[in-house]
């Protein structure tokens, strides 16, 4: 065992049947208010931008024809298609269309999450964690996107490895560690951003050194067996890259927020997307203790940093839904006991707020309308947290 048994203990125990209840409660009615979940449902975002390429991917891996594409689609795309072309190869020997395979993996990575997140928390004598839970199912880019977007498999991969990482620390559980490096490196070639979060955790002493560089040996393992995967798939895919180094380019924008100054409109636009993300966590304000953001902020920082140094010309509209695979980061992040009204009202604007105008189901088809609600009901906590901290520095004066 490399990890500290004593790094996240907290809670006691209580009996489990409620804890069930509730997360049952909870996965029932994020379906009922999904869009496009069942197999024959693809939203028409899939269609375009990345999603087309991955189509495209997976279409020529069936046909036997992926070599011809690496002067076609952008090199780091066919860097992120592993889970495609695995997806694809089990596609045709089932004789499963991608679709449905694509979403029921999601399916499987909710209900690994939603274990793992029982594993921990199901016997914590508190209502606060299923706060956290909501926060990461409701998040309207994570489960509510992957479900209704096939083809960016990747992207919901990428988002389980980090759920791994998270659980494998708070359950004190190294292979869950090991499964992160797998998958997060077969997801994104970017997890390596990852590696200084890991070694924060190894000063700190949450894991020893030993197991810090097991985990780099464990990142080259991964790394060469993606390589092996991408050069039989599509052929010297590493001369491409190197004329192109698209990993300096989407880290090299970040002077192109000065834009904002000038009032451009994809700027603005960027802008009040990343705002947007941010007050759909304000939620966690009303339950999480001040002085406990230290690691999960690190990793929050640490994954969020690429698509902010990117700038707004190249992350563009994809800005909150990049920065969404920081959410699973909540769950490492210690809680306040509050009255269970407190935590049920948390979960509230929670639902509420993740009823997004196209993934969700409501009656609110305008993006704009959308947005002001979740910057209205974002508020809340806000007001709340602040009056509450007012009203507490005049009592102790």
């Amino acid at each position: 065992m490399y990890l500290k048994t004593n790094a996240f203990k907290d809670g006691v125990a209580a009996t489990p049947w409620s804890a069930c209840l509730i997360i049952f409660l909870l996965v029932c009615t994020l379906l009922l208010t999904q869009n496009f979940v069942s197999p024959t449902e693809i939203t028409p975002a899939s269609r375009i931008g990345a999603g087309i390429n991955y189509q495209i991917i997976h279409h020529s891996i069936i046909n036997d024809s992926a070599k011809s594409l690496i002067h076609v689609i952008e090199s780091h795309h066919l860097e992120r298609a592993i889970p495609t072309i695995l997806t694809s190869e089990l596609s045709r020997i089932s004789r499963i269309s991608f679709d449905s395979l694509e979403k029921a993996l999601v399916l499987i990575f909710l209900i690994c999450v939603t274990f793992l997140f029982y594993l921990r928390f199901g016997r914590i004598n508190a209502y606060e964690p299923f706060v956290l839970y909501a926060l990461v199912i409701y998040n309207p880019y994570l489960f509510r996107y992957y479900f209704a977007t096939p083809y960016t498999l990747n992207d919901s991969l990428f988002f389980f490895s980090i759920c791994l990482l998270v659980f494998g620390l708070l359950l004190k559980k190294s292979p869950l560690i090991y499964v992160f490096v797998l998958l997060s490196v077969f997801a994104r070639q970017t997890s390596i951003t990852l590696i200084p979060f890991l070694a924060y955790l190894a000063i700190r002493g949450t894991i020893t050194w030993n197991f810090f560089f097991r985990l780099l040996i464990a990142y080259g393992i991964a790394f060469s067996v993606c390589s092996l995967i991408l050069q039989t798939y599509f052929g010297d895919l590493a001369s491409i890259t190197l004329e192109k180094p698209y990993f300096l380019h989407h880290i090299s924008g970040f002077g192109d927020w000065a834009a904002l100054l000038y009032g451009d409109d994809n700027a603005k636009s960027s802008f009040v997307r990343l705002l947007l993300f941010l007050f759909l966590l304000t939620p966690l304000l009303l339950v999480a203790k001040r002085e406990s953001f230290d690691i999960p902020g690190l990793g929050f920082i640490l994954v969020a940093a690429q698509p902010v140094l990117a700038g707004p010309f190249v992350t563009g509209d994809n800005i909150q839904r990049l920065i969404s695979y920081t959410v699973p980061f909540v769950f490492l992040i210690k809680l306040q006991v509050r009255r269970p009204a407190v935590s049920a009202v948390s979960v509230l604007l929670i639902i509420l707020m993740s009823l997004h105008h196209h993934f969700g189901k409501t009656y609110i088809e305008q993006p704009s309308f959308w947005a002001l609600t979740v910057f209205v009901l974002g508020s809340i906590p806000l007001i709340v947290v602040t009056f509450g901290r007012f009203r507490s520095n005049l009592n102790q004066s």
